[in-house]
């Protein structure tokens, strides 16, 4: 038997959905950035058109504004779409705009206050170095079985999605 159809929830369907948003947007005229395959943008007679795609959320800019209404009924035509309106919140960053001072400002206050809760953080305190003074690192040997405390403090401790949590946080906005 051959599937025809992707099915939702399958190892593969976000590929096989990605793949086909791929084919459609570039066969409106769009391009795919080479910098970023998440980013897709075209230029023409009637204006400027450049999106973002995360998952199923699209995020565009345009110039002239028309072309937000042309973009908008193109994508229309083909999938059944919500239009939420400015963008406020994504990936953990918010977002506002302010058009008179035509600047955008970005926040993760909401995404560290999600990582101090997940790694009960919320007593710690500001220190320029946070680390003590003087402490020797090194490798465990695996020929010594090691303290149980120190085991255990290891299983409780999700060191590297804390680091990565910091990273995004030091490197997304």
């Amino acid at each position: 038997m051959k599937l025809r159809k992707s099915i939702y929830g399958m190892k593969q369907a976000g590929r096989i959905w990605n793949q086909m948003f791929h084919d459609v947007v570039t066969g409106w005229g769009f391009e795919q950035s080479k910098k970023d395959p998440c980013i897709y943008h075209r230029h023409n007679a009637t204006g400027m058109v450049i999106f973002g795609v995360h998952v199923d959320d699209i995020y565009s800019i345009m110039d002239p504004p028309k072309e937000n209404a042309r973009f908008k009924a193109k994508l229309h035509s083909r999938w059944d779409i919500s239009d939420l309106g400015d963008i406020k919140f994504t990936l953990g960053i918010g977002i506002e705009r302010n058009r008179k001072s035509c600047s955008i400002y970005l926040d993760q206050g909401a995404f560290i206050d999600r990582l101090i809760t997940r790694f009960n953080l919320s007593e710690a305190h500001p220190t320029d170095t946070p680390m003590t003074q003087g402490l020797q690192i090194w490798h465990l040997d695996k020929m010594i079985p090691p303290d149980p405390m120190l085991l255990e403090w290891i299983q409780q401790t999700p060191y590297r999605e804390l680091v990565g949590g910091l990273n995004y946080v030091a490197v997304a906005t």
